[in-house]
């Protein structure tokens, strides 16, 4: 089975880092990786360019729950 390590960890005798792939045998379970199929990459934070200041925030166009969650919202 396909792993990426969350953090370093040893698996057997080799020194494994965070984000690096490998293989284990099927079923092996760790705190410190994770299979590749539920592996999610972590989100990047937005540059400084891309971020709004407060100012620019409360110059943006209002946007409804409803616009912004759409047919996920769980109105109940």
């Amino acid at each position: 089975m396909k792993v990426t390590a969350l953090r370093a960890g040893f698996f057997g005798n080799s020194l494994h880092e965070a984000g690096q792939e490998f293989e284990v045998p099927a079923g092996t379970k760790g705190s410190w990786f994770v299979a590749m199929e539920e592996y999610k990459a972590p989100v990047k934070a937005k540059s400084k360019a891309e971020q709004a200041t407060l100012s620019q925030a409360g110059k943006a166009e209002n946007k409804t729950f409803l616009d912004v969650h759409g047919d996920k919202a769980d109105l109940a």
